[in-house]
């Protein structure tokens, strides 16, 4: 029996986001590094997590990126210290390098189990116009949900779910700001950066860019975030803080092609 699933699709916005091209806000796998990783021929990323619990500190994470020649994400991994089982996700793309479809596994030493399957489309302008998610429990088929883009001259204006009924709004701001309300929350958008992100909690984060960055606080004051970036356009770290003491830590690391 088929099971009816509807998608929620939970957009963790990049910071840098095109005013334009809406895309990457709605895909299952954003890269907002992508040009930074063709441009610096990086082929391998990972990012290593530390806590900091009073005296030492401890990796409690890793992810790794494998990362085409046109700077695509071809697969990433979940190294989180698990022994006999990770997570991995591949991704395919388009000749222009759209991203097409994401497979996500659960991998142990003896089996290889498909858990989701995301698809996605675009029109003859590179829009997108459909996201769908294809569920599997153990390789089985279990259900599926799909979120419908629609424009009004290139510009993206609301998704509708498969009743046809809106699910995120998108409004364009004389000033050139982009607001999309997922619900949940609003997130604002200025010259191609992320200004701030409001919560159904009342919770707000802003966003302070530089040539290396960001800083990003709360109007609750026991939280930020800083954001570095290289000269070459390359992350460098996240740290984040509560009550101005460094609490835990990501860091990048590099191979590139030669």
């Amino acid at each position: 029996m088929k099971i009816k699933l509807i998608l929620f699709v939970v957009a963790i916005l990049p910071v840098y986001a095109s005013s334009q091209n809406l895309n990457a806000q709605f895909l299952r796998e954003e890269n907002e590094f992508k040009e930074a990783y063709k441009n610096n021929h990086v082929k391998e990323v990972l990012i290593r997590t530390e806590i900091f619990d009073k005296k030492d500190p401890i990796e409690f994470m890793s992810d790794f990126f494998s990362i085409n020649k046109q700077g695509n994400i071809t697969k990433y991994q979940d190294l989180s210290g698990r022994k006999y089982q990770y997570y991995t996700d591949t991704m395919s793309y388009d000749e222009k390098g759209n991203l097409l479809i994401v497979l996500n596994y659960s991998i142990t030493y003896d089996s290889d189990t498909l858990l989701e399957a995301t698809h996605h489309k675009y029109d003859e302008n590179g829009n997108l116009t459909s996201v769908c998610d294809y569920v599997f429990e153990e390789s089985d088929f279990i259900g599926d949900g799909c979120l419908f883009f629609q424009y009004e001259k290139d510009k993206l204006i609301c998704t509708l779910d498969e009743e046809g009924d809106t699910s995120d709004l998108v409004s364009y701001f004389e000033d050139g700001t982009i607001e999309i309300d997922f619900g949940f929350i609003k997130s604002k958008l200025k010259n191609d950066k992320m200004i701030s992100e409001e919560y159904s909690t009342g919770d707000i984060l802003f966003f302070e860019h530089n040539q290396y960055g960001y800083t990003r606080t709360s109007n609750n004051s026991d939280y930020s975030k800083k954001f570095k970036i290289d000269e070459n356009g390359l992350p460098v770290s996240s740290e984040f803080y509560k009550k101005g003491k460094l609490t835990w830590r990501e860091t990048y690391n590099f191979e590139y092609y030669k």
